[in-house]
């Protein structure tokens, strides 16, 4: 017998409330069953932010900080990065 979780959240194709296996609740939502089994797997109850698919954008990149120290280093760093 499958695994079934109870949602406990409002979604116009899902009843409050009520329990569903993954494979319903990726059939309901429209999102692939390898990534709500991936999500749902440990889970004990299901809400909207397990069943909505994150933004999947280019991520924020992170601070570079600049390690050169002095001009030398930064004269060195801009000849090393010229194409040849």
């Amino acid at each position: 017998m499958p695994k079934t979780l109870q949602f406990i959240d409002t979604h116009p194709n899902l009843e409050t409330g009520k329990s569903y296996t993954i494979k319903e609740y990726a059939h309901h939502t429209g999102l692939h069953l390898k990534f709500l089994y991936n999500r749902l797997s440990k889970e004990t109850h299901v809400t909207n932010d397990h069943i909505t698919k994150r933004p999947s954008g280019p991520k924020p990149k992170a601070s570079v900080v600049n390690r050169l120290e002095n001009q030398i280093e930064r004269i060195s760093d801009a000849w090393l990065r010229k194409t040849l």
